[in-house]
């Protein structure tokens, strides 16, 4: 008989290096194999952001500096156009 490191249950282990009793066995494998879905899902969302930031028509990151240089609202007046649109491109560098 063997102590359960998790639960503190006594238990029979089938092999003698076991250290966990099924239920805690099973626990176990249940919340890795959900952590392995979400790591999955991260990844699928993390490719797909990948994706639509690269698509067809996105600004590349290079360009996005030029264009904060070219629409600054120092360069403008202070107007408020040119705040609104440096801050959308700044957002867009993130």
């Amino acid at each position: 008989m063997k102590r359960c490191e998790h639960c503190g249950e006594w238990f029979a282990p089938r092999y003698p290096k076991l250290k966990l009793c099924f239920s805690c066995f099973r626990k176990r494998e249940r919340a890795l194999a959900e952590y392995d879905s979400l790591l999955w899902e991260l990844r699928l969302l993390r490719d797909e952001n990948a994706r639509l930031r690269t698509k067809a028509g996105a600004v590349p990151a290079d360009m996005i500096g030029k264009l904060i240089r070219l629409c600054h609202p120092d360069k403008h007046g202070g107007s408020a156009m040119a705040n609104d649109v440096t801050r959308w491109l700044l957002e867009q560098r993130n």
